[in-house]
């Protein structure tokens, strides 16, 4: 084999390797509150609730933000009403981690008073081959997980609340 012919073969060879794993098909990943239901309220007539979300993606600043938007909150004699809600969405083209944070907290008003957490949830979204695995992780003790699939019972300073969550991954592309 002449030395041209070999370097050509390594360099298909090397580039064949920096693909694989790396070729990922464009998938939308959506996370999406279902439901909430209060079981116990914190504050005797009623609470204000919303979700403090922040997306850590690797060797990029977190995003962080609140649903709903700041400054509004979910009342939770309401909360019958709120269903089917986007808490995150992200399109992943490269295989990349990415954690996502979601804690329920009780609204409060400052300044006598600060938020009060009622728990915290990670979805921790990675990619295996050419698939994207997702796992719901409840490291924090106020947080236990259902046994029903994306249920979870977040009980912190005095509430309780159940939400079921659902998580939906799609080609772009596809309808």
């Amino acid at each position: 084999m002449n030395t041209k012919k070999y370097v050509v073969s390594v360099l298909l060879l090397v580039a064949s390797w920096g693909l694989s794993g790396q070729a990922l098909a464009k998938t939308k990943v959506t996370v999406k509150l279902e439901s909430i239901t209060l079981l116990e309220p914190q504050e005797s007539n009623r609470d204000e609730i919303y979700f403090s979300i922040t997306e850590y993606l690797q060797d990029q600043s977190s995003r962080h933000y609140q649903i709903p938007s700041f400054p509004t909150h979910w009342l939770s004699s309401h909360l019958q009403k709120i269903t089917d809600i986007v808490l995150w969405q992200g399109e992943i083209s490269e295989c990349q981690p990415i954690d996502v944070v979601f804690s329920l907290v009780e609204k409060d008003f400052k300044p006598w008073n600060i938020d009060d957490l009622l728990g915290t949830l990670k979805l921790k979204i990675q990619c295996q081959g050419e698939a994207i695995t997702t796992q719901w992780i409840t490291s924090d003790k106020r947080v236990l997980k259902s046994q029903n699939e994306g249920v979870f019972l977040f009980h912190g300073d005095g509430a309780k609340y159940q939400a079921s969550f659902s998580l939906e991954k799609s080609k772009v592309g596809e309808t």
